[in-house]
């Protein structure tokens, strides 16, 4: 996956992670950059890069 895709960050979370990674996706939820998107999923991970919490805006 390109890294325009997405972006992570590094910063404790809401749910109790250890950091994010929200992926950008355009109207028919197939990746895209950071400008030209309209759909975000957000995961929240853990210290072991385990996936804790998933959310969509």
């Amino acid at each position: 996956m390109k890294k325009d895709f997405f972006e992570k960050i590094n910063k404790p979370t809401p749910n109790g992670g250890l950091y994010a990674v929200v992926f950008f996706k355009d109207k028919n939820h197939n990746p895209c950059t950071k400008e030209e998107a309209i759909h975000y999923e957000i995961i929240e991970y853990n210290e072991f890069d385990v996936p804790i919490f998933r959310t969509y805006a």
